[in-house]
């Protein structure tokens, strides 16, 4: 019975990528659900650009610098 191994599919970039797209998107999903408060309490456009895409950079640093680095000891998809 073969197993599948996905280092041998896909190359590594792929789920690279894969990783930052899921965390990019939560990051999105979360400034897209904040976005109305600042608009409530009478931001402008501009400000609320900046404050969507500040929110959405925030989980980036947080997975990759707390959570993937104490988390998974050793690097993903080492054989």
């Amino acid at each position: 019975m073969a197993v599948h191994v996905p280092d041998e599919s896909f190359p590594r970039f792929v789920w690279y990528v894969i990783e930052f797209a899921i965390i990019f998107g939560i990051g999105i999903g979360i400034a897209f659900g904040t976005l109305d408060y600042f608009k409530q309490i009478g931001m402008t456009q501009a400000m609320t650009n900046w404050i969507f895409w500040g929110i959405a950079g925030i989980p980036m640093p947080i997975y990759y610098m707390i959570i993937r680095s104490r988390i998974f000891k050793k690097r993903i998809l080492e054989k």
